[in-house]
This record gives C-alpha cells, structure tokens and sequence, in this order.
C-alpha cells in the first residue's frame, strides 16, 4: 500500500492527540514503529524524543544546503559520500531535494545546474545540432582544426621571441 503525504499529518496529529508511535504505525498497516520513522524520515521529519514527536528536518529544506551541495560536487566529492555527509537517506532524496530548488542533474557536466542554464544548454544544442547536421561536418571541422594546430603550437613555444620582434618593429 502506497503511504499518502497526508500520512505526515495524520502521524503528528496522532502523537499530538496522545497516540503512540506503535500505534500510529498499526493503524497505517506498518510492521512496527522503525517503519514509521522511516518514512518520517523519507518526508524530511526527525524524531525529537524530548518533545514526543515529529518535526521538520531544517537542515536538509534549506536553501543554503543546495549551495554545499554544489560546492561539494566542485571539490570533487561522488553523489553517496555527499548524501551521506548532509544525512539524505539517498542519492535519489537529495536529487529531490535540489529539483525542489530550482535544479536538475546535467549529464553534461555532471552536476546541478539551474533550469534556466538547461534551457540555454538546450539551445546551444540546438544551434550546433542545426550546424553540423552528420558525422561528416563534424570530421571535416576537425580535419581542419588539425592543420592548424601546428601553428598554433609553433606560435606558443615561441611567443616571447615574437612579441619582442613586434614590439621593437613598432618601437622603430
């Protein structure tokens, strides 16, 4: 049976009411209590024994937390190790978590990126899909990237000697 978002709800009203944590869980039809803080914490919510119920996890629905996320993936840190370190039970909740903030993964880049760069991603795509429509343009331009790469080479090892010709070329 699919658990509802009203669920939530139904729980903190429940312990605010006076119902226990198992008893909420048998009237769901959950095997047990662990069953109901799992899905809890599915929903973003902690339990707070001192306090007697649920209440929202803060730190995972701050904006702030979107930001470390991608400061993490800058530094080089795997998905998992970056779920885990700001206590998502997975990959696929704090993938969640940033498309409730305004991202989305790019295969691309392998990051978040906001929708608004998706959509000029996207049109940079199309743009070039509309340039090099076969395999052939796309060799050709690469073709003729090689002949010049040479020069390009050439030019670098010795821009220091050639930038003292041009300049006292103009100095005389």
């Amino acid at each position: 049976m699919e658990r509802q978002p009203e669920y939530t709800e139904y729980v903190i009203s429940g312990l605010e009411a006076g119902k226990s944590r198992a008893v909420l869980a048998e009237e769901l039809h959950m095997d047990d209590q662990d069953e109901l803080d799992m899905y809890m914490k599915r929903q973003q919510y902690d339990w707070y024994p001192s306090r007697g119920n649920y209440f929202p996890n803060k730190k995972l629905k701050s904006p702030e937390s979107a930001h470390t996320i991608l400061n993490f993936i800058e530094e080089g840190l795997d998905l998992k190790e970056i779920s885990k370190r700001l206590q998502f039970d997975t990959v696929k909740q704090m993938a969640q978590f940033m498309k409730s903030n305004g991202y989305v993964w790019s295969e691309t880049t392998k990051k978040y990126i906001t929708n608004s760069q998706l959509i000029d991603t996207e049109r940079n795509e199309e743009a070039l899909s509309g340039k090099f429509n076969s395999t052939r343009d796309i060799n050709q331009l690469l073709s003729q990237i090689e002949k010049v790469l040479p020069m390009l080479d050439f030019l670098e090892k010795n821009r220091n000697s050639l930038e003292r010709l041009l300049i006292t070329k103009t100095e005389a």
